[in-house]
């Protein structure tokens, strides 16, 4: 995109219009006020905004478009460099409390990383799509609602977050690798409704407090390090179209006292029991490769 200003000195801003959303730099600025204009069609429109007093976070009145949140989800942003750091961590405002406005369908990558002060976000049933990391190290944020429509979570995109429970939504088909990682205050787990054949890679790796988990009822594979290092499960039901258990998906669960493998099974991983100090003996069903390990 090319981009003219008139005036005196050399400046930066936030700036946004149909196409781009982002820090723009080696603006010139007027006496007044700051000009960035968009050689396009006669239909385009821009608005650039100095940076706000804390350095390069986005300026108060632009927060108060939802339109610049719609075109942050767009897609065209996913992969932005809008933040110096190559992250987009500060397109969206870090705040306690948040409203995620009616028709956005994207959250992007980093959009909240880190956002500690934030305790409570409403998530609009239009949201499809949560990018990666978009709410990880939000120590503060102990619940959230997924919107039923909700079809993809990214990696690490709730990674120690302080969620206490969370629900998988019926339309989610995609979940990504260490999407709640080390949520240490994560009790419960309701994956039933979810439309998943396999969990993720390390999904609730190092949840600690984790005890209560439902899996989805066509499961097929709980995937390499599931539930790692997860010390106060003690129980847990596979369902009966489990084929394979990676390496390591239950290593470390101190607490888990019983597990029941179900004949549909085909594959145990390495070590997927390891740790388990207070697991009474099991069967397994004739016919299961065991201490297969991903690289087999």
């Amino acid at each position: 995109m090319q981009t003219t200003a008139t005036g005196r000195g050399r400046e930066t801003a936030w700036c946004f219009d149909r196409s781009t959303v982002g820090i723009v730099t080696n603006l010139r600025r007027r006496p007044t006020a700051f000009e960035y204009r968009h050689k396009g069609t006669s239909e385009d429109f821009s608005l650039c905004l100095p940076p706000a007093s804390d350095g390069l976070a986005m300026p108060a009145p632009m927060r108060a478009w939802p339109l610049l949140v719609a075109l942050l989800t767009s897609g065209a942003a996913e992969d932005s460099s809008s933040a110096e750091d190559g992250s987009c961590s500060s397109t969206f405002e870090c705040a306690p409390h948040v409203v995620v406005p009616s028709g956005v369908t994207r959250i992007p990558k980093f959009a909240f990383k880190d956002c500690v002060q934030l305790e409570s976000i409403e998530l609009p049933d239009s949201l499809e799509y949560i990018g990666s990391s978009a709410f990880s190290g939000t120590r503060s944020l102990t619940s959230v609602t997924l919107p039923n429509g909700l079809q993809h979570i990214g990696t690490y995109a709730f990674s120690r977050s302080g969620l206490l429970s969370v629900t998988l939504p019926p339309a989610l088909t995609s979940l990504e690798e260490y999407a709640f990682n080390e949520c240490t205050n994560l009790a419960v787990a309701s994956m039933a409704q979810a439309q998943l054949q396999a969990t993720a890679t390390g999904v609730f790796f190092g949840c600690t407090s984790l005890r209560n988990v439902s899996l989805p009822s066509a499961l097929e594979r709980v995937s390499v390090a599931t539930f790692y290092g997860c010390s106060s499960l003690d129980a847990i039901e596979l369902p009966g179209t489990v084929y394979d258990i990676g390496e390591h998906a239950f290593r470390d669960c101190t607490s888990l006292v019983s597990i029941d493998l179900p004949a549909s099974l085909r594959t145990l991983g390495h070590s997927a029991f390891d740790g388990c100090t207070a697991l009474a003996p099991f069967d397994v069903p004739a016919g299961v490769r065991v201490g297969i390990s991903d690289d087999d």
